[in-house]
């Protein structure tokens, strides 16, 4: 009788440590972020579970693939010209996000150097912009040749 009790309480405990165990999976979440203007795709967008440190970027064609844990609820979306996006994954595993374009806020506008990235507005000293328009004609034997006298330095 002791053994039976006994056997019964461990196959109980057994029982509830899987149980929390499967509960404790990680999910997978898929999804596409498309443009709301056009519906195109955004490839290069930001994929990061909310409070977590572990994301993604969508694909060429938008799509995405993120292993989030069980308290992850929230994805948040971001990309360079659209606004932050929140979105809900309660309960699913695959979402669409319709990404709205910011509305002229070019001081946030983000700025590629030759040494890294900073936004235009923290920018300080001469910055000069040329399109491939205004680039040099003729036999170019070095990238630097291109804007050769169009800009200072």
């Amino acid at each position: 009788m002791l053994l039976k009790k006994l056997l019964s309480a461990v196959l109980c405990l057994a029982m509830a440590l899987t149980y929390h165990t499967a509960q404790a999976q990680d999910r997978t979440v898929t999804g596409k972020v498309t443009d709301s203007k056009d519906g195109s795709p955004v490839s290069g967008a930001s994929v990061q579970g909310k409070g977590t440190r572990t994301g993604t970027s969508t694909r060429n064609d938008g799509t995405f693939s993120l292993s989030v844990g069980p308290t992850v609820t929230i994805l948040v979306i971001t990309s360079v010209g659209y606004d932050l996006q929140e979105v809900s994954i309660a309960g699913v595993s695959s979402v669409e996000i319709s990404f709205v374009q910011t509305a002229g806020t070019s001081l946030n506008e983000v700025v590629v150097t030759g040494y890294g990235t900073a936004k235009k507005k923290d920018l300080t000293g001469a910055v000069q912009s040329v399109k491939a328009k205004d680039f040099n004609k003729g036999v170019v034997t070095s990238p630097d040749q291109l804007i050769q006298g169009k800009v200072a330095g």
